[in-house]
């Protein structure tokens, strides 16, 4: 019997290097490489390492892009002013992570002069709690959540878990890491302006819908995502920080998948709380595939059409008839939401993408 238990106690201590060592050193998703980032063909963890990022370099960027990956083609180096900016953009992303994400900064002293904040449809219906139970997502701890140690740990008896070991084979083979993806990834935090995708296949869009989005949205988000963007305004306002809200544009399938499940009064209710810019609608950006990445993300050119109305003035008057642009106030708010209510009609519903 002691003889037996020699043995299983050296084949534990054999397997230990297996079982925790080597799942840091692969860290398919580049939380225990935050300072030198890897493109594994995984995926970062880019709402972990951007905040560990920007808390070690508490000087370098004024202003932040708050959103989820729909946000990621916004590319700062198109924004002509003085601040340095830096796009916080990261999967699954929910107001109530850029609240804590921004508490936190703000807490370590890290306070930005503007943050323009990027609501889509996960703001008022993905629960953010997905993220925690995520590696590929798992936020920096807010302060009531614990320590960064703790956050450490968390992964490293995630990383143990056999359904990570897909992940580890994957950046294993992938081949795909350059220079330039790290130099993208800590100078502004985006896209590469000239980053290839694969040819998207845009058959069957209603099918893709219904997969992307099971189970189906919960309504009752709404009201909390809603409450997390006040609390977002309202720590902006305390701390003097500019706060620019806008609506991220959506492609038409996506737009029309949420009509029913209450999107637009999302955005009334939106409009209680925040002046905007509305980027949504059944316009000539939203039916053409050509400006979308796929069905959930526009491309870089749509991106700077965003960034172009938000920080230069420059619209397209027909776009702005058909609220693609729209600064939405308390004042004007009804003619919009007027507007998009009537796009929605039989006559506009016909239109296809």
């Amino acid at each position: 019997m002691k003889r037996f238990i020699r043995k299983a106690l050296i084949l534990g201590a054999l397997c230990v290097p297996f079982a925790f060592v080597l799942p840091v050193v692969l860290d398919p998703y580049n939380v225990f490489h935050y300072k030198n980032v890897r493109d594994n063909g995984v995926g970062l963890n880019q709402n972990y390492i951007k905040m560990r990022y920007l808390l070690d370099n508490p000087g370098r960027f004024d202003a932040l892009i708050l959103g989820s990956s729909k946000v990621a083609p916004l590319d700062v180096g198109h924004i002509n002013d003085v601040l340095r900016w830096y796009n916080m953009t990261h999967a699954w992303g929910t107001p109530r992570e850029y609240f804590e994400n921004l508490q936190v900064l703000i807490e370590r002293g890290i306070i930005p002069s503007v943050v323009l904040l990027g609501i889509d449809t996960a703001s008022g219906w993905l629960d953010p709690d997905i993220s925690v139970r995520t590696l590929g997502t798992n936020p920096y701890p807010y302060p009531a959540q614990g320590s960064d140690w703790l956050r450490y740990g968390q992964f490293l008896l995630g990383y143990c878990n056999p359904s990570v070991l897909s992940s580890i084979l994957v950046s294993i083979r992938h081949k795909g890491n350059t220079p330039e993806f790290q130099k993208q990834f800590y100078e502004n935090g985006g896209r590469a302006r000239k980053a290839k995708t694969e040819p998207y296949n845009w058959n069957n869009l209603p099918y893709q819908m219904v997969m992307r989005f099971k189970p189906r949205p919960i309504e009752n988000r709404i009201e909390q995502g809603l409450a997390d963007i006040q609390r977002i305004r309202d720590v902006c306002a305390e701390h003097h920080i500019k706060l620019i809200v806008f609506t991220i544009p959506l492609h038409i399938a996506e737009y029309r998948h949420f009509i029913p499940y209450g999107y637009l009064d999302f955005l009334e209710k939106l409009a209680d709380i925040s002046d905007f810019y509305n980027f949504v609608g059944i316009n000539d950006i939203a039916v053409n595939n050509d400006y979308f990445n796929d069905v959930f993300h526009h491309n870089i050119a749509t991106g700077d059409m965003v960034l172009d109305r938000i920080f230069e003035g420059i619209t397209d008057e027909k776009l702005l008839s058909q609220g693609f642009g729209y600064y939405v106030t308390g004042e004007n708010r009804d003619l919009l939401f007027a507007l998009l209510r009537e796009q929605l009609t039989d006559r506009h519903r016909s239109a296809s993408p």
